[in-house]
Protein backbone atom coordinates (compact mmCIF):
# COMPACT_ATOMS: atom_id res chain seq x y z
CA UNK A 1 0.00 0.00 0.00
CA UNK A 2 1.22 3.48 -0.87
CA UNK A 3 0.71 6.83 0.81
CA UNK A 4 -2.77 8.07 1.69
CA UNK A 5 -3.21 11.46 -0.01
CA UNK A 6 -6.27 13.70 0.36
CA UNK A 7 -7.60 16.41 -1.92
CA UNK A 8 -9.78 18.79 0.11
CA UNK A 9 -12.21 21.03 -1.80
CA UNK A 10 -13.67 23.64 0.57
CA UNK A 11 -16.62 24.98 -1.42
CA UNK A 12 -19.32 27.52 -0.69
CA UNK A 13 -21.96 25.10 0.58
CA UNK A 14 -20.14 21.80 0.93
CA UNK A 15 -16.79 20.22 1.65
CA UNK A 16 -15.64 17.44 -0.69
CA UNK A 17 -12.84 14.92 -0.16
CA UNK A 18 -11.03 12.56 -2.55
CA UNK A 19 -8.62 9.99 -1.10
CA UNK A 20 -5.83 8.53 -3.25
CA UNK A 21 -3.59 5.56 -2.63
CA UNK A 22 -0.33 6.86 -4.11
CA UNK A 23 2.19 4.11 -4.79
CA UNK A 24 5.61 4.35 -6.40
CA UNK A 25 4.18 4.15 -9.91
CA UNK A 26 0.41 4.11 -9.40
CA UNK A 27 -2.45 6.32 -8.26
CA UNK A 28 -5.81 4.86 -7.27
CA UNK A 29 -8.97 6.59 -6.07
CA UNK A 30 -10.04 4.74 -2.93
CA UNK A 31 -12.70 6.99 -1.43
CA UNK A 32 -14.80 10.10 -2.02
CA UNK A 33 -17.19 11.82 0.35
CA UNK A 34 -19.06 15.10 0.86
CA UNK A 35 -20.44 16.97 3.84
CA UNK A 36 -22.39 20.22 4.03
CA UNK A 37 -21.01 23.48 5.36
CA UNK A 38 -23.81 24.66 7.64
CA UNK A 39 -23.42 28.35 8.42
CA UNK A 40 -25.43 29.08 11.57
CA UNK A 41 -27.62 32.16 11.36
CA UNK A 42 -26.69 32.82 7.75
CA UNK A 43 -28.58 35.94 6.71
CA UNK A 44 -28.57 35.14 3.00
CA UNK A 45 -30.10 38.38 1.80
CA UNK A 46 -30.74 38.42 -1.93
CA UNK A 47 -29.62 41.43 -3.93
CA UNK A 48 -30.38 41.30 -7.66
CA UNK A 49 -28.42 38.34 -9.11
CA UNK A 50 -26.02 37.85 -6.18
CA UNK A 51 -26.44 36.13 -2.84
CA UNK A 52 -24.83 37.92 0.12
CA UNK A 53 -22.56 35.53 2.01
CA UNK A 54 -22.63 35.10 5.78
CA UNK A 55 -19.97 36.86 7.90
CA UNK A 56 -16.47 35.45 7.58
CA UNK A 57 -16.38 34.38 11.21
CA UNK A 58 -19.52 32.29 10.86
CA UNK A 59 -18.17 30.63 7.74
CA UNK A 60 -14.84 29.75 9.39
CA UNK A 61 -16.74 28.14 12.25
CA UNK A 62 -18.97 26.24 9.81
CA UNK A 63 -15.96 24.87 7.89
CA UNK A 64 -14.35 23.81 11.18
CA UNK A 65 -17.53 21.93 12.13
CA UNK A 66 -17.63 20.17 8.75
CA UNK A 67 -13.99 19.13 9.09
CA UNK A 68 -14.60 17.79 12.59
CA UNK A 69 -17.39 15.61 11.24
CA UNK A 70 -15.02 14.19 8.66
CA UNK A 71 -12.25 13.73 11.23
CA UNK A 72 -14.61 11.83 13.49
CA UNK A 73 -15.23 9.43 10.59
CA UNK A 74 -11.49 8.93 10.09
CA UNK A 75 -11.61 10.64 6.71
CA UNK A 76 -8.83 13.14 7.43
CA UNK A 77 -6.11 10.62 8.29
CA UNK A 78 -3.53 11.18 5.56
CA UNK A 79 0.16 11.66 4.80
CA UNK A 80 -0.44 14.66 2.60
CA UNK A 81 -3.13 17.21 1.70
CA UNK A 82 -3.85 19.33 -1.34
CA UNK A 83 -6.03 22.41 -0.76
CA UNK A 84 -7.06 25.33 -2.97
CA UNK A 85 -6.27 28.91 -2.04
CA UNK A 86 -8.90 31.61 -1.95
CA UNK A 87 -8.73 34.11 -4.84
CA UNK A 88 -8.39 37.10 -2.49
CA UNK A 89 -5.07 38.90 -2.87
CA UNK A 90 -3.92 36.76 -5.84
CA UNK A 91 -3.41 37.93 -9.43
CA UNK A 92 -3.26 35.45 -12.31
CA UNK A 93 -1.49 36.73 -15.43
CA UNK A 94 -0.64 34.90 -18.67
CA UNK A 95 2.69 35.75 -20.34
CA UNK A 96 4.23 34.82 -23.69
CA UNK A 97 7.99 34.14 -23.39
CA UNK A 98 10.58 32.87 -25.90
CA UNK A 99 11.83 30.17 -23.50
CA UNK A 100 10.35 27.63 -21.08
CA UNK A 101 13.24 26.96 -18.70
CA UNK A 102 12.46 27.59 -15.05
CA UNK A 103 15.68 29.56 -14.48
CA UNK A 104 15.10 31.89 -17.43
CA UNK A 105 11.43 32.42 -16.56
CA UNK A 106 12.23 33.19 -12.92
CA UNK A 107 14.77 35.78 -14.00
CA UNK A 108 12.28 37.85 -16.04
CA UNK A 109 9.05 37.57 -14.04
CA UNK A 110 9.44 40.81 -12.08
CA UNK A 111 10.06 43.10 -15.10
CA UNK A 112 7.41 41.24 -17.14
CA UNK A 113 4.75 41.74 -14.46
CA UNK A 114 5.65 45.34 -13.70
CA UNK A 115 2.68 47.49 -14.72
CA UNK A 116 0.42 44.50 -15.38
CA UNK A 117 -0.90 44.22 -11.82
CA UNK A 118 -1.86 46.96 -9.34
CA UNK A 119 0.81 46.03 -6.78
CA UNK A 120 4.54 46.33 -6.23
CA UNK A 121 5.71 43.09 -7.85
CA UNK A 122 8.78 42.81 -5.60
CA UNK A 123 6.52 42.48 -2.55
CA UNK A 124 4.55 39.50 -3.93
CA UNK A 125 5.13 35.76 -3.94
CA UNK A 126 5.46 34.55 -7.53
CA UNK A 127 4.79 31.06 -8.86
CA UNK A 128 4.24 29.92 -12.43
CA UNK A 129 3.40 26.99 -14.68
CA UNK A 130 4.26 26.56 -18.36
CA UNK A 131 1.47 25.88 -20.83
CA UNK A 132 1.58 25.00 -24.51
CA UNK A 133 3.58 26.77 -27.20
CA UNK A 134 1.64 29.56 -28.90
CA UNK A 135 1.25 29.77 -32.69
CA UNK A 136 3.85 32.57 -32.58
CA UNK A 137 6.42 30.08 -31.28
CA UNK A 138 6.53 31.60 -27.80
CA UNK A 139 5.72 29.64 -24.68
CA UNK A 140 2.63 30.52 -22.67
CA UNK A 141 3.38 30.95 -18.98
CA UNK A 142 0.69 31.41 -16.31
CA UNK A 143 1.95 33.43 -13.35
CA UNK A 144 0.30 33.77 -9.94
CA UNK A 145 1.35 36.83 -7.94
CA UNK A 146 0.09 36.50 -4.37
CA UNK A 147 0.19 38.85 -1.43
CA UNK A 148 2.21 37.06 1.27
CA UNK A 149 -0.35 37.99 3.91
CA UNK A 150 -3.15 36.37 1.86
CA UNK A 151 -1.23 33.10 1.61
CA UNK A 152 -0.26 33.27 5.27
CA UNK A 153 -3.90 33.85 6.27
CA UNK A 154 -5.08 30.82 4.31
CA UNK A 155 -2.35 28.62 5.79
CA UNK A 156 -3.19 29.95 9.26
CA UNK A 157 -6.85 28.98 8.86
CA UNK A 158 -5.84 25.52 7.65
CA UNK A 159 -3.39 25.12 10.54
CA UNK A 160 -6.19 25.96 12.98
CA UNK A 161 -8.12 23.09 11.40
CA UNK A 162 -5.14 20.75 11.81
CA UNK A 163 -4.12 20.76 8.13
CA UNK A 164 -0.69 21.57 6.70
CA UNK A 165 -1.13 21.11 2.93
CA UNK A 166 1.71 19.93 0.73
CA UNK A 167 0.40 22.17 -2.04
CA UNK A 168 -1.77 25.28 -1.95
CA UNK A 169 -3.24 25.37 -5.44
CA UNK A 170 -4.86 28.21 -7.35
CA UNK A 171 -8.24 27.36 -8.90
CA UNK A 172 -9.16 26.34 -11.54
CA UNK A 173 -5.83 24.58 -12.17
CA UNK A 174 -6.84 21.57 -10.02
CA UNK A 175 -9.75 21.06 -12.45
CA UNK A 176 -7.26 21.06 -15.35
CA UNK A 177 -5.07 18.51 -13.53
CA UNK A 178 -8.02 16.19 -12.90
CA UNK A 179 -9.34 16.52 -16.46
CA UNK A 180 -5.91 15.80 -17.96
CA UNK A 181 -5.64 12.66 -15.80
CA UNK A 182 -9.15 11.45 -16.62
CA UNK A 183 -9.10 12.20 -20.35
CA UNK A 184 -5.49 11.32 -21.10
CA UNK A 185 -3.51 13.02 -23.90
CA UNK A 186 -5.72 15.09 -26.22
CA UNK A 187 -3.99 16.52 -29.29
CA UNK A 188 -7.01 18.74 -30.01
CA UNK A 189 -8.04 21.38 -27.45
CA UNK A 190 -10.97 20.55 -25.17
CA UNK A 191 -12.70 22.88 -22.71
CA UNK A 192 -13.65 22.04 -19.14
CA UNK A 193 -16.23 24.22 -17.38
CA UNK A 194 -16.34 23.99 -13.58
CA UNK A 195 -19.66 25.45 -12.37
CA UNK A 196 -19.68 26.35 -8.70
CA UNK A 197 -22.14 28.17 -6.51
CA UNK A 198 -20.83 31.71 -7.02
CA UNK A 199 -18.88 31.51 -10.29
CA UNK A 200 -17.82 29.24 -13.13
CA UNK A 201 -14.27 28.66 -14.34
CA UNK A 202 -13.26 27.69 -17.87
CA UNK A 203 -9.99 25.94 -18.71
CA UNK A 204 -8.88 24.73 -22.13
CA UNK A 205 -6.33 21.91 -22.25
CA UNK A 206 -4.42 20.15 -25.04
CA UNK A 207 -1.64 17.58 -24.68
CA UNK A 208 -2.34 17.67 -20.90
CA UNK A 209 -1.28 21.33 -20.68
CA UNK A 210 -3.35 24.44 -20.09
CA UNK A 211 -3.93 26.80 -23.02
CA UNK A 212 -6.58 29.15 -21.68
CA UNK A 213 -8.07 30.10 -18.29
CA UNK A 214 -10.99 32.42 -17.63
CA UNK A 215 -13.57 32.98 -14.89
CA UNK A 216 -16.95 33.40 -16.54
CA UNK A 217 -20.17 34.90 -15.24
CA UNK A 218 -22.54 32.37 -13.79
CA UNK A 219 -22.93 29.79 -11.09
CA UNK A 220 -25.60 27.93 -9.20
CA UNK A 221 -26.48 31.01 -7.14
CA UNK A 222 -27.80 32.82 -10.23
CA UNK A 223 -30.19 29.96 -10.96
CA UNK A 224 -31.31 29.93 -7.32
CA UNK A 225 -31.91 33.68 -7.47
CA UNK A 226 -33.96 33.28 -10.67
CA UNK A 227 -36.07 30.55 -9.02
CA UNK A 228 -36.75 32.86 -6.08
CA UNK A 229 -37.94 35.60 -8.46
CA UNK A 230 -40.21 33.13 -10.20
CA UNK A 231 -41.58 31.89 -6.84
CA UNK A 232 -41.56 34.91 -4.47
CA UNK A 233 -42.84 32.86 -1.53
CA UNK A 234 -39.68 30.72 -1.37
CA UNK A 235 -36.74 31.57 0.87
CA UNK A 236 -33.18 31.08 -0.38
CA UNK A 237 -32.61 27.63 1.16
CA UNK A 238 -35.93 26.24 -0.08
CA UNK A 239 -35.30 27.64 -3.57
CA UNK A 240 -31.83 26.03 -3.63
CA UNK A 241 -33.20 22.66 -2.59
CA UNK A 242 -36.02 22.95 -5.12
CA UNK A 243 -33.51 23.75 -7.85
CA UNK A 244 -31.57 20.56 -7.08
CA UNK A 245 -34.74 18.49 -6.95
CA UNK A 246 -36.89 19.93 -9.78
CA UNK A 247 -34.64 22.28 -11.75
CA UNK A 248 -34.47 21.36 -15.42
CA UNK A 249 -33.58 22.69 -18.87
CA UNK A 250 -35.20 19.73 -20.61
CA UNK A 251 -37.90 20.50 -23.14
CA UNK A 252 -41.11 18.46 -22.84
CA UNK A 253 -41.30 15.33 -24.97
CA UNK A 254 -43.26 15.53 -28.20
CA UNK A 255 -46.96 15.40 -27.49
CA UNK A 256 -46.54 16.35 -23.83
CA UNK A 257 -47.38 19.69 -22.24
CA UNK A 258 -45.82 21.62 -19.38
CA UNK A 259 -47.60 22.38 -16.18
CA UNK A 260 -47.53 26.00 -15.13
CA UNK A 261 -44.92 25.31 -12.44
CA UNK A 262 -42.73 23.28 -14.85
CA UNK A 263 -42.77 26.14 -17.33
CA UNK A 264 -41.87 28.63 -14.59
CA UNK A 265 -38.99 26.41 -13.42
CA UNK A 266 -37.66 26.04 -16.97
CA UNK A 267 -37.85 29.80 -17.57
CA UNK A 268 -36.13 30.51 -14.25
CA UNK A 269 -33.31 28.01 -14.97
CA UNK A 270 -32.86 29.44 -18.48
CA UNK A 271 -32.72 32.97 -17.07
CA UNK A 272 -30.07 31.91 -14.54
CA UNK A 273 -27.96 30.18 -17.20
CA UNK A 274 -28.09 32.95 -19.85
CA UNK A 275 -25.17 34.98 -18.37
CA UNK A 276 -23.10 31.79 -18.39
CA UNK A 277 -23.89 31.10 -22.06
CA UNK A 278 -23.11 34.67 -23.05
CA UNK A 279 -19.73 34.85 -21.29
CA UNK A 280 -18.81 31.30 -22.27
CA UNK A 281 -19.36 32.07 -25.96
CA UNK A 282 -17.07 35.11 -25.67
CA UNK A 283 -14.36 33.13 -23.87
CA UNK A 284 -14.35 30.30 -26.42
CA UNK A 285 -14.10 32.86 -29.22
CA UNK A 286 -11.17 34.54 -27.45
CA UNK A 287 -9.37 31.18 -27.19
CA UNK A 288 -9.96 30.39 -30.88
CA UNK A 289 -8.64 33.82 -31.87
CA UNK A 290 -5.51 33.46 -29.75
CA UNK A 291 -4.66 29.90 -30.78
CA UNK A 292 -6.06 29.79 -34.31
CA UNK A 293 -8.16 26.70 -33.59
CA UNK A 294 -11.46 26.13 -31.78
CA UNK A 295 -12.09 23.66 -28.97
CA UNK A 296 -13.53 20.34 -30.12
CA UNK A 297 -15.59 19.43 -27.06
CA UNK A 298 -16.90 20.93 -23.81
CA UNK A 299 -16.93 18.96 -20.56
CA UNK A 300 -18.97 20.06 -17.54
CA UNK A 301 -18.08 19.55 -13.91
CA UNK A 302 -18.84 21.06 -10.50
CA UNK A 303 -22.07 21.21 -8.51
CA UNK A 304 -23.79 23.46 -11.06
CA UNK A 305 -23.27 20.84 -13.78
CA UNK A 306 -25.91 18.64 -12.14
CA UNK A 307 -28.80 20.78 -13.43
CA UNK A 308 -30.84 18.41 -15.58
CA UNK A 309 -30.59 19.07 -19.31
CA UNK A 310 -27.69 21.51 -18.97
CA UNK A 311 -25.25 19.61 -21.29
CA UNK A 312 -27.78 19.49 -24.14
CA UNK A 313 -28.83 23.11 -23.55
CA UNK A 314 -25.26 24.43 -23.62
CA UNK A 315 -24.35 22.22 -26.57
CA UNK A 316 -27.26 23.58 -28.58
CA UNK A 317 -26.56 27.21 -27.58
CA UNK A 318 -22.82 26.98 -28.36
CA UNK A 319 -22.92 24.56 -31.31
CA UNK A 320 -20.45 22.34 -29.46
CA UNK A 321 -20.49 18.71 -28.31
CA UNK A 322 -21.08 18.95 -24.56
CA UNK A 323 -21.17 16.29 -21.84
CA UNK A 324 -20.32 15.70 -18.19
CA UNK A 325 -16.65 14.97 -17.49
CA UNK A 326 -16.43 11.18 -17.84
CA UNK A 327 -15.02 8.73 -15.31
CA UNK A 328 -13.37 6.27 -17.69
CA UNK A 329 -10.08 5.49 -15.95
CA UNK A 330 -9.90 2.03 -14.32
CA UNK A 331 -8.94 3.63 -11.01
CA UNK A 332 -12.38 5.32 -10.91
CA UNK A 333 -14.52 2.77 -12.75
CA UNK A 334 -13.67 0.31 -9.96
CA UNK A 335 -15.93 2.45 -7.74
CA UNK A 336 -19.25 2.29 -9.66
CA UNK A 337 -21.27 3.73 -6.80
CA UNK A 338 -19.13 6.88 -6.77
CA UNK A 339 -17.96 7.24 -10.38
CA UNK A 340 -21.25 8.83 -11.48
CA UNK A 341 -20.75 11.51 -8.82
CA UNK A 342 -17.22 12.34 -10.07
CA UNK A 343 -18.19 15.76 -11.59
CA UNK A 344 -18.86 16.94 -8.02
CA UNK A 345 -15.36 15.90 -6.94
CA UNK A 346 -13.22 17.11 -9.86
CA UNK A 347 -11.50 19.90 -7.92
CA UNK A 348 -10.81 17.61 -4.96
CA UNK A 349 -9.39 14.98 -7.32
CA UNK A 350 -7.08 17.52 -8.95
CA UNK A 351 -5.87 18.70 -5.55
CA UNK A 352 -5.14 15.11 -4.52
CA UNK A 353 -3.22 14.44 -7.74
CA UNK A 354 -1.09 17.52 -7.20
CA UNK A 355 -0.42 16.63 -3.55
CA UNK A 356 0.60 13.13 -4.68
CA UNK A 357 3.29 14.72 -6.84
CA UNK A 358 1.91 13.66 -10.21
CA UNK A 359 4.42 15.20 -12.62
CA UNK A 360 2.07 15.59 -15.58
CA UNK A 361 -0.60 17.37 -13.50
CA UNK A 362 -0.50 21.07 -14.36
CA UNK A 363 -0.71 23.30 -11.30
CA UNK A 364 0.15 26.58 -9.64
CA UNK A 365 1.40 25.88 -6.13
CA UNK A 366 1.42 29.03 -4.00
CA UNK A 367 3.62 27.47 -1.33
CA UNK A 368 6.87 29.12 -2.41
CA UNK A 369 9.56 31.04 -0.59
CA UNK A 370 8.83 31.49 3.10
CA UNK A 371 5.51 29.62 2.66
CA UNK A 372 7.11 26.51 1.11
CA UNK A 373 5.99 23.17 2.53
CA UNK A 374 8.58 21.78 4.92
CA UNK A 375 6.85 18.57 5.98
CA UNK A 376 6.94 17.07 9.45
CA UNK A 377 9.54 15.09 11.35
CA UNK A 378 7.02 12.33 11.96
CA UNK A 379 6.35 11.96 8.25
CA UNK A 380 10.04 11.83 7.38
CA UNK A 381 10.73 9.34 10.15
CA UNK A 382 7.93 7.14 8.93
CA UNK A 383 9.35 7.16 5.39
CA UNK A 384 12.99 6.70 6.43
CA UNK A 385 13.12 2.93 5.97
CA UNK A 386 11.50 3.14 2.54
CA UNK A 387 13.83 5.96 1.50
CA UNK A 388 16.88 3.99 2.68
CA UNK A 389 15.77 0.92 0.71
CA UNK A 390 15.30 2.91 -2.48
CA UNK A 391 18.62 4.67 -1.89
CA UNK A 392 20.43 1.34 -1.56
CA UNK A 393 18.81 0.08 -4.74
CA UNK A 394 19.86 3.20 -6.61
CA UNK A 395 23.48 2.92 -5.38
CA UNK A 396 23.63 -0.76 -6.39
CA UNK A 397 22.23 0.04 -9.82
CA UNK A 398 24.76 2.86 -10.25
CA UNK A 399 27.69 0.58 -9.35
CA UNK A 400 26.48 -2.02 -11.85
CA UNK A 401 26.20 0.67 -14.50
CA UNK A 402 29.74 1.92 -13.83
CA UNK A 403 31.18 -1.62 -14.01
CA UNK A 404 29.35 -2.29 -17.28
CA UNK A 405 30.50 1.05 -18.66
CA UNK A 406 34.15 0.37 -17.72
CA UNK A 407 33.98 -3.08 -19.35
CA UNK A 408 32.54 -1.58 -22.52
CA UNK A 409 35.22 1.10 -22.71
CA UNK A 410 37.99 -1.46 -22.17
CA UNK A 411 36.56 -3.62 -24.95
CA UNK A 412 36.57 -0.61 -27.27
CA UNK A 413 40.21 0.14 -26.33
CA UNK A 414 41.20 -3.46 -27.08
CA UNK A 415 39.55 -3.30 -30.50
CA UNK A 416 41.31 -0.02 -31.34
CA UNK A 417 44.69 -1.39 -30.21
CA UNK A 418 44.20 -4.44 -32.42
CA UNK A 419 43.34 -2.27 -35.44
CA UNK A 420 46.36 -0.04 -34.79
CA UNK A 421 48.67 -3.06 -34.56
CA UNK A 422 47.28 -4.42 -37.81
CA UNK A 423 47.65 -1.08 -39.62
CA UNK A 424 51.22 -0.34 -38.49
CA UNK A 425 52.29 -3.87 -39.37
CA UNK A 426 50.98 -3.40 -42.88
CA UNK A 427 52.54 0.06 -43.33
CA UNK A 428 55.83 -0.27 -41.42
CA UNK A 429 56.42 -3.99 -41.47
CA UNK A 430 56.19 -4.29 -37.73
CA UNK A 431 53.63 -3.47 -35.03
CA UNK A 432 54.10 -0.02 -33.50
CA UNK A 433 51.77 1.42 -30.85
CA UNK A 434 51.56 4.90 -29.40
CA UNK A 435 51.53 8.13 -31.40
CA UNK A 436 55.06 9.15 -30.37
CA UNK A 437 56.50 5.78 -31.39
CA UNK A 438 54.74 5.94 -34.76
CA UNK A 439 56.04 9.47 -35.49
CA UNK A 440 59.55 8.47 -34.45
CA UNK A 441 59.45 5.48 -36.75
CA UNK A 442 58.29 7.61 -39.67
CA UNK A 443 60.98 10.29 -39.09
CA UNK A 444 63.66 7.63 -38.88
CA UNK A 445 62.47 6.32 -42.24
CA UNK A 446 63.15 9.75 -43.79
CA UNK A 447 59.63 10.10 -45.22
CA UNK A 448 57.67 13.33 -45.15
CA UNK A 449 55.39 13.45 -42.08
CA UNK A 450 53.14 16.34 -43.03
CA UNK A 451 50.15 14.07 -43.44
CA UNK A 452 50.50 12.64 -39.93
CA UNK A 453 48.61 14.55 -37.23
CA UNK A 454 50.41 15.60 -34.10
CA UNK A 455 47.42 14.43 -32.07
CA UNK A 456 44.95 11.60 -32.55
CA UNK A 457 41.19 12.00 -32.79
CA UNK A 458 41.02 10.64 -29.27
CA UNK A 459 43.37 13.39 -28.05
CA UNK A 460 41.20 16.06 -29.67
CA UNK A 461 38.09 14.44 -28.22
CA UNK A 462 39.71 14.53 -24.78
CA UNK A 463 40.61 18.20 -25.26
CA UNK A 464 37.01 19.06 -26.21
CA UNK A 465 35.75 17.18 -23.14
CA UNK A 466 38.21 19.09 -20.97
CA UNK A 467 36.94 22.38 -22.47
CA UNK A 468 33.38 21.44 -21.57
CA UNK A 469 34.47 20.66 -18.01
CA UNK A 470 36.45 23.90 -17.75
CA UNK A 471 33.38 25.83 -18.87
CA UNK A 472 31.33 24.12 -16.16
CA UNK A 473 34.01 24.88 -13.54
CA UNK A 474 33.61 28.59 -14.32
CA UNK A 475 29.91 28.46 -13.44
CA UNK A 476 28.41 27.91 -16.87
CA UNK A 477 26.12 24.99 -17.64
CA UNK A 478 26.86 23.64 -21.13
CA UNK A 479 26.65 19.90 -21.69
CA UNK A 480 27.97 18.09 -24.78
CA UNK A 481 25.56 15.37 -25.91
CA UNK A 482 27.55 14.52 -29.10
CA UNK A 483 31.21 15.06 -30.04
CA UNK A 484 32.48 13.85 -33.44
CA UNK A 485 36.12 14.21 -34.62
CA UNK A 486 37.03 13.18 -38.20
CA UNK A 487 40.72 13.78 -38.86
CA UNK A 488 40.46 12.30 -42.34
CA UNK A 489 38.09 15.08 -43.33
CA UNK A 490 39.69 17.49 -40.83
CA UNK A 491 36.32 18.27 -39.22
CA UNK A 492 34.82 18.28 -35.75
CA UNK A 493 31.21 18.62 -34.58
CA UNK A 494 29.78 19.18 -31.11
CA UNK A 495 26.08 19.23 -30.14
CA UNK A 496 24.67 19.84 -26.70
CA UNK A 497 22.36 21.75 -24.40
CA UNK A 498 23.08 24.85 -22.30
CA UNK A 499 21.10 26.75 -19.70
CA UNK A 500 21.77 30.14 -21.34
CA UNK A 501 23.25 31.61 -24.51
CA UNK A 502 26.10 32.98 -22.35
CA UNK A 503 27.10 29.40 -21.52
CA UNK A 504 27.35 28.64 -25.25
CA UNK A 505 29.63 31.70 -25.69
CA UNK A 506 31.85 30.53 -22.82
CA UNK A 507 32.17 27.05 -24.33
CA UNK A 508 33.08 28.50 -27.75
CA UNK A 509 35.82 30.55 -26.10
CA UNK A 510 37.25 27.44 -24.42
CA UNK A 511 37.17 25.48 -27.67
CA UNK A 512 39.03 28.23 -29.50
CA UNK A 513 41.93 27.79 -27.06
CA UNK A 514 42.55 24.23 -28.28
CA UNK A 515 45.45 24.40 -30.83
CA UNK A 516 43.95 21.74 -33.11
CA UNK A 517 40.49 23.36 -33.27
CA UNK A 518 40.16 26.12 -35.85
CA UNK A 519 37.51 28.09 -37.73
CA UNK A 520 34.72 27.40 -35.24
CA UNK A 521 31.28 28.05 -36.69
CA UNK A 522 28.25 28.12 -34.43
CA UNK A 523 24.94 26.72 -35.65
CA UNK A 524 21.51 27.56 -34.27
CA UNK A 525 20.93 28.25 -30.58
CA UNK A 526 17.26 27.77 -29.77
CA UNK A 527 14.99 26.80 -26.90
CA UNK A 528 15.00 23.04 -26.37
CA UNK A 529 11.78 21.19 -27.16
CA UNK A 530 12.65 18.21 -24.97
CA UNK A 531 13.96 19.86 -21.79
CA UNK A 532 14.75 23.19 -20.18
CA UNK A 533 17.58 25.16 -21.78
CA UNK A 534 18.92 25.83 -25.27
CA UNK A 535 20.03 23.33 -27.93
CA UNK A 536 23.23 24.33 -29.74
CA UNK A 537 25.76 22.96 -32.21
CA UNK A 538 29.26 24.00 -33.34
CA UNK A 539 31.54 22.72 -36.07
CA UNK A 540 34.93 23.61 -37.46
CA UNK A 541 38.34 22.40 -38.61
CA UNK A 542 40.21 19.74 -36.65
CA UNK A 543 43.79 19.57 -37.92
CA UNK A 544 47.08 18.98 -36.10
CA UNK A 545 49.22 17.86 -39.01
CA UNK A 546 52.95 18.63 -38.82
CA UNK A 547 54.14 21.27 -41.29
CA UNK A 548 57.23 20.42 -43.28
CA UNK A 549 60.11 22.90 -42.86
CA UNK A 550 61.10 25.23 -45.75
CA UNK A 551 64.45 23.40 -46.03
CA UNK A 552 62.73 20.06 -46.52
CA UNK A 553 60.35 21.56 -49.07
CA UNK A 554 63.27 23.02 -51.01
CA UNK A 555 65.21 19.76 -50.91
CA UNK A 556 62.20 17.84 -52.14
CA UNK A 557 61.59 20.24 -55.03
CA UNK A 558 65.22 20.36 -56.11
CA UNK A 559 65.76 23.90 -54.87
CA UNK A 560 62.90 25.28 -56.90
CA UNK A 561 60.65 27.74 -55.11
Amino acid sequence: MGSRIIGLDIGTTSLRVVVLDAGFRSLTVVEMCETEILVSGAAAALEDDAVALAPAEARVAAVAEALERLRAQGMLEAEGFGVAATSEGIYLTPLALPFNGAKEIGAVLVPQLDGRIPEEVESLQLSFTVGNRLPSGEHQVFVAAAKPEAVAARLSDLAAWGIDPRVLELSPFPVAAAAAWLLGPTSEPVAVLDIGAQRASLVVIADQKVEFVHTVAGGGALVTAAVMRAFPDLDEETARMGKHRDGSLLMPAEGEAWTEDEELVFSACEEGVKPLVRDLRRSLHAHATQWGRPVTRLYLTGGGSQLRGLPDYLGSALGLETELLPATRPQVVAMPDLAEQLPLFTTALGLALRAAGMQSATGLDLRVGASAFKGTTEHLRGRLVEMAAWGGAIVAALMMLLVARASLLQAEVDVLDAELTKLTTEVMGKPVTGSESILKAIKESGDEASFIPKQSAFDIFAAVTAAVQATSDEGYDAKAKQVDVDLQRKQFLIKGIADTAESVDALETKLSEIPCIKEIKRGSVEASRTSAGFDFDMKGTASCAAIASPAKKAAKSGGKP
